[in-house]
């Protein structure tokens, strides 16, 4: 089947966003702009296409995890949020092996860097959180390349 590039983009969209009813990919540019989801009760997808500090996530599991779509800043009321959704993945994280570090980006869209003892524990917490509710909010886990998660986080992995 050849597509427009307009018309692969359009249904590269819709099968991101699980579309059930996908029929056919709109032919013309017209199309792609009148292209509307069916299924609106849905959830929205998690958000995987913006990349935390550290760049793109690595193919891999590493040790190290970036957990996505953990809160919002700037709904976040407590004085110290920060702190308490930090306590909170520590201890769910921990059930799957040692956090050796944990750091909570204010700045992000709910981002949180973690790096496991292992890459074992980090390959069994990638596997339940990816995809699991927090809050309200649907969560991605990602692996992060190590070197890149040492190097920026140095000073806080050596504290701890």
């Amino acid at each position: 089947m050849k597509l427009s590039p307009q018309a692969r983009s359009a249904l590269m969209a819709r099968l991101a966003r699980g579309d059930p009813t996908l029929v056919s990919a709109p032919k013309t540019t017209q199309d792609v702009q009148n292209t509307e989801p069916r299924n609106t009760n849905k959830p929205p997808a998690v958000d995987n296409s913006s990349q935390g500090v550290l760049g793109p996530s690595s193919p891999i599991p590493t040790p190290c995890l970036l957990l996505k779509n953990m809160f919002d800043p700037e709904s976040e009321e407590s004085p110290d949020w920060d702190k308490e959704i930090e306590e909170d993945v520590r201890e769910e994280c921990s059930k799957f092996g040692e956090v050796v570090h944990i750091q909570l980006d204010k700045r992000s869209k709910g981002f949180v860097y973690l790096k496991f003892s292992e890459v074992n524990a980090a390959t069994k917490a990638q596997a339940v959180l990816h995809g699991r509710w927090f809050a309200g909010r649907q969560i991605s886990a990602e692996y992060q390349f190590l070197k890149v998660y040492e190097k920026h986080f140095l000073q806080d992995v050596a504290r701890e």
